[in-house]
Formats: C-alpha cells, structure tokens, sequence
C-alpha cells in the first residue's frame, strides 16, 4: 500500500499550476455556468469569469457533471484517521474485504504513524463501523476525515464545451474507491484534445474517444470486481474466494499492491 498525505499533495500540485502560469483563486464557490456558443461563462457569488472551454474536475459530487449526465450516482462513504499502531500485529499493510459490509479496511504505514480506515456503500452505518473499529483496535487515532466517493460508471465525459476528468468522470478503481492515480491519468489524456479544441472546438471529442479506449478495460474489470465483491459478501462467499481473485485479476492486483 501507498498512502500519501493528500494536504502536501494538493500543495505540490498547486505549486506545479502556478509555476506553470495558472492563476489561482482562492475562496471562490462556483454557483452556476452556462455554456454558449463560444464560450463558458461561470459564475462566482459576485464574480463572473469567461472562459473557452470548463474542465470539471470536482470530485465525487460534482456539480458540472449533472450537466453531462445528469442521472443520480450511488456512492460510498470512507472515514479515515492516522493511528500510533497497526490494525494487526504481523500484517501492518493490509486491505480487509470480510471484517465490514459492502466495503472494507485499510491499514498503511504513513510515515511514523499508520493511515486507517474503511469505506462502505451502506453509507447510514459508516459511522458506527467505525467506532466500532475503534473498539476493537485501541490506538490513538488522530485528523479523522470522511468523504463521499464514486461508485457508478460516468455515462458521458464530454458534452460542447464543457469535459470532466477525475472521480467526477468516473476515473476511479470502483473495487477500493482508489482515484489519485486514475484522476491524474484521465487529466493527461485530456491535455493534447483541450489544446487542439483551443483551435477547433469539435476536437474535443477525441477526449472521449481516447478515454474510452485507453480506460475502458480496466475501469470495467475494477467495476465488475466491486460488483463482484459486493454480491459475494452478501451471500457469505467472499473470503473463500478472496486469494484466488487476488491472484488472477491482474488490474486488482496492481490497484491494490501497487
């Protein structure tokens, strides 16, 4: 397992944008857009920028989205924390697909410290699952965080002007809810299709084209194991089968060793 501080992550990143030349506004909520011919207009509270073309890169709830495929998304819901101690003594980087339903647990060295947590589509018992992880594994458990995340395929990624990368496309491993490295994938499959569209707006297309054919296979095979992983908890078959899946699904073995 790889578990990386996402607070010093965004901060690379946003010192990567603006050393590139991206102007950067800071506290600034998005209330609406409209898409016109020739151009987006987004508006800000009392702020309206213009723009040629909207990347929605919003996450799990995105607003831009609705505008692309508007059909309600099932989710999940993950709670996190850092901890002074494992979840098991042996095994200190772990992922647990049998001891919650519909979801599972995390645990990996971050640092000095262990990243915990577990996420789950019963998203009303997320809480009390985890306390009740808490309970059984005493630690102390510090910069507890939840969020929401994808777990439904994004039916359109490209729509006029407007184009989505990241958990708001769909770019994520729907068997463990895993996004960073999808996002920063579908963000530069996207870059070549947003530079040619600066020129000729119809070539935003390819975007979706190439999404399509660079991500098809493996977001489906990691969306029919969560299908998968889901069906068998609840029928009380998974764990029996859990090494051989691990071992013969190559893309799961990558998402979750990798």
């Amino acid at each position: 397992l790889i578990s990386i501080d996402k607070d010093k992550f965004h901060d690379i990143l946003l010192e990567l944008a603006s050393s590139n030349g991206v102007e950067l506004l800071e506290k600034k909520r998005v209330t609406d857009f409209k898409v016109q011919k020739d151009a987006v207009i987004v508006n800000a509270g009392n702020d309206t920028y213009e723009g040629k073309i909207l990347v929605g890169a919003d996450g799990c709830m995105s607003s831009v989205r609705k505008y692309l495929d508007p059909e309600k998304k099932k989710v999940a819901f993950a709670i996190s924390a850092l901890s002074d101690r494992p979840l098991h003594e042996f095994y200190q980087d772990i992922i647990d697909f049998d001891s919650i339903s519909y979801g599972y647990v995390w645990c990996g060295r971050h640092g000095d410290l262990y990243n915990v947590g577990l996420g789950s589509t019963d998203v009303r018992s997320v809480k009390q699952m985890w306390e009740h992880l808490k309970v059984k594994y005493p630690a102390d458990y510090i910069r507890e965080r939840g969020a929401f995340v994808l777990m439904s395929p994004v039916r359109r990624i490209v729509k006029d002007r407007v184009l989505l990368v990241g958990e708001a496309g769909g770019f994520i491993g729907y068997a463990t809810g895993a996004g960073i490295s999808t996002g920063l994938w579908s963000s530069r499959l996207a870059v070549q299709p947003i530079l040619k569209a600066l020129k000729d707006i119809s070539r935003l297309k390819d975007y979706s084209i190439i999404a399509r054919r660079e991500t098809r296979r493996r977001l489906l095979q990691e969306y029919m194991l969560q299908k998968y992983i889901l069906t068998t908890q609840k029928i009380g078959i998974f764990a029996p089968l859990t090494s051989f899946i691990m071992g013969h699904v190559p893309s799961v073995a990558r998402l979750i060793y990798s």
